[in-house]
């Protein structure tokens, strides 16, 4: 079936696919990968994991959006102590001897399809530690990602066959490659964390002016949490991310999650002009983990699905003393 191009709506798509900071959003549950939030929590938490997802979006039309992704985060060298499934994680952070100085590694790859576009995303990132008191540790980390994406340009039937952006494709060959250069700050203790981000995108732009007024090279990211602690079961952790981006609108996201005895989390979270999503999560061993969400788009998003389905398994290969944490 051909599909009719739109420069606009083309530009759309664009513009939130090779900006940084907005591949983060993509996810619902990428704050299992913090590192593609901000590079400078890299490892943030005392484990090395695995992470791999998948997310489906229904829609009324053939190829639909899909997403898989694959991310891992570390840290060296670890804590001393370790910490089991409905153990008392809060009671080791109270008793936490002063933090050291440590690493942290980071790596993600995701691939995103919607009908005849691809979109390729992979890179690395490294953080280092630094304790500042005995609850008080900063950060700082760097990222950098190979961003490429294709486009079938023989199922495209534009409406002006002049049109800049359509004719900066076929020189191109509906093909692609940027990179990504993400830098960041955090500061964080055992109930708190805020971080600033900076990011940019490096190489030439790929299509017209016209384009290239759309799409922000440059932005800023601000994240923030509080957990609060009810008893030795039981807390809550809510969060605030905001994206500053050039030529777009300003975005932000909204979170809260429960958690239980590190065995069982559930939350809620708000998109802004996006979706409201559902969060659940399930350690189900001490290796392994499994997380399920379900987006239901804002009436602005309606129009393009009827929601989203997003799965992610998490095996634990390393730990130290706390497990996840923050994230």
């Amino acid at each position: 079936m051909k599909k009719i191009l739109l420069a606009v709506s083309f530009l759309a798509l664009l513009a939130g696919d090779v900006f940084g900071q907005r591949k983060a959003y993509y996810f619902s549950q990428f704050y299992q990968n913090p590192q593609i939030l901000n590079p400078a929590f890299s490892g943030v938490d005392s484990v090395w994991t695995v992470d791999v997802g998948y997310r489906k979006t229904i829609t009324d039309f053939d190829g639909s959006p899909e997403s898989f992704f694959v991310g891992g985060n570390g840290t060296f060298p670890l804590s001393r102590y370790r910490e089991g499934i409905g153990e008392n994680r809060h009671a080791q952070y109270e008793a936490e001897e002063s933090p050291q100085s440590r690493h942290g590694v980071g790596a993600f790859v995701y691939k995103r399809s919607v009908s005849d576009y691809r979109h390729v995303v992979g890179g690395a990132s490294y953080s280092y530690y630094v304790p500042l008191a005995r609850s008080w540790t900063v950060s700082g980390g760097a990222s950098f990602y190979i961003d490429n994406w294709n486009l079938d340009l023989d199922n495209l039937r534009p409406r002006r066959r002049d049109d800049p952006t359509y004719q900066d494709l076929l020189n191109d060959g509906g093909e692609s490659t940027s990179y990504d250069l993400q830098v960041g700050v955090a500061v964080f203790r055992k109930n708190f964390y805020f971080g600033y981000t900076f990011s940019q995108r490096l190489g030439s732009p790929t299509v017209s002016d016209e384009a290239d007024a759309l799409v922000g090279y440059t932005g800023h990211g601000f994240n923030a949490g509080y957990r609060w602690i009810f008893s030795a079961d039981w807390s809550l952790l809510g969060s605030a991310h905001y994206k500053i981006l050039a030529h777009s609108k300003n975005a932000y996201l909204l979170a809260a999650r429960a958690d239980y005895k590190n065995v069982l989390d559930f939350g809620v979270a708000y998109k802004d002009r996006d979706a409201v999503t559902a969060l659940f999560g399930l350690t189900v061993s001490k290796k392994i983990r499994f997380s399920y969400s379900y987006d239901l788009p804002t009436p602005e998003m309606s129009s393009d699905g009827k929601g989203s389905h997003e799965v992610v398994i998490g095996y634990q290969f390393l730990s130290g003393d706390k497990g996840r944490y923050f994230w």
